[in-house]
């Protein structure tokens, strides 16, 4: 076959005069009756189709069995047969086991975790974000479904604008009822929760990383923001909001709300997070290019390195700052043979210590969640 030529396929088996090229054999042969051949143009609805193959089969003209599941395996946007429908993702409230509050969540049961249990994935909304409109959320919520995993994403009191979120204990209480509420909702293996977040919900997958640990399988944090004190200054500096939603938070300025910044910041209590699957993905220009400093994120995995007992794969604080004001990486410092699979971003650095990896990638304040939950699903 030259490269002009349309593909070719056997829809009724081996030596069968079916041979033909198979969109226009669909058309001509299953709607002989459409002149536009609306199968071709693609069916706008699921309605539509069935409309059409309905008349078609009146006319008694089945469509064999072999050739619906070619059909149904090769294109997805036409469908001769109802599929199993994926669930759609739903609100639903939560009540706080803290202050008796209800709490909403986003929460999908995909079909093939009503009959078998299956992983969990718990995706934590960015900074200024709700539970339901967040950075990435719908790329979140296709992975999920396309590994077949249950998915809930907390509210945790909403945009980090006031006391009760920003990591407060009632924030924290909030993705711990969560999972208790998918477990009790859901098939749920326990031996596969993950948890995912990017900004500020790297922020808040790092604390939750501190605070259980053992609850969760892997931890996918992106772009993270690990010390509210030092962001606090950054942010200050740069003219932007967040420093202002910071003082929401804490009551004011670090200056005299420091054991509030230190508190809800996972830098000063990674230690605790000791043994756990960890992921930090950060891009080099972030905080040229974005509201973070890339230095947060490679304090972090120092902490962690340190944590785990990884001395020799620290990174010298020569280096974090190199990094952080020139965007790049010193010819000098040693890395590890990143994996890269089918990334949106070009990986510059890449370091693991033990259960921790460090990945610096081209680009700024982004995240790339079809290639965490692949991190993620590695780790069963």
């Amino acid at each position: 076959m030259n490269g002009s030529e349309a593909p070719r396929f056997d829809f009724f088996g081996p030596g069968s005069s079916g041979s033909t090229d198979w969109m226009f054999a669909f058309g001509k042969r299953f709607l002989p009756n459409s002149r536009d051949h609306c199968i071709l143009k693609g069916m706008r609805s699921l309605a539509e189709a069935q409309k059409q193959i309905s008349k078609a089969e009146d006319r008694s003209l089945m469509v064999t069995a072999r050739f619906r599941r070619f059909f149904q395996a090769t294109i997805g946007f036409v469908l001769l047969l109802p599929l199993a429908q994926s669930a759609e993702p739903v609100t639903v409230e939560i009540l706080s086991t803290k202050d008796k509050s209800m709490q909403k969540a986003l929460f999908l049961i995909p079909k093939s975790a009503e009959t078998a249990k299956r992983p969990l994935l718990v995706h934590l909304h960015s900074w200024s974000a709700n539970y339901n409109d967040s950075d990435s959320l719908k790329i979140a919520i296709e992975q999920a479904e396309k590994q077949g995993w249950i998915f809930i994403s907390p509210e945790f009191r909403g945009p980090n604008d006031r006391p009760e979120a920003g990591a407060s204990p009632l924030a924290i209480a909030d993705v711990l009822d969560a999972v208790k509420y998918a477990e009790k909702h859901a098939k749920v293996d326990r031996r596969y929760i993950y948890l995912l977040g990017g900004s500020g919900g790297g922020h808040m997958a790092l604390m939750m990383a501190t605070v259980a640990p053992k609850l969760w399988t892997a931890v996918s944090a992106w772009v993270p923001i690990t010390d509210l004190a030092d962001w606090h200054a950054f942010s200050k500096k740069a003219g932007s909001k967040y420093a202002a939603m910071m003082e929401a938070v804490c009551g004011g300025p670090p200056s005299t709300q420091a054991d509030c910044y230190k508190d809800r910041s996972p830098l000063f209590r990674l230690a605790k997070a000791k043994g756990l699957r960890i992921q930090i993905e950060v891009g080099i220009e972030d905080g040229h290019k974005g509201s973070v400093p890339v230095r947060q994120s490679l304090w972090a995995f120092n902490a962690l390195v340190k944590a785990n007992g990884w001395d020799s794969k620290l990174i010298p604080e020569v280096a974090i700052n190199y990094i952080t004001e020139k965007a790049k990486i010193p010819d000098d410092l040693a890395q590890d043979k990143p994996i890269v699979f089918m990334r949106k971003f070009p990986v510059l650095f890449y370091r693991q210590a033990g259960p921790v990896e460090l990945t610096i990638f081209e680009g700024g304040h982004a995240t790339d969640f079809v290639s965490a939950v692949r991190w993620l699903d590695w780790h069963k």
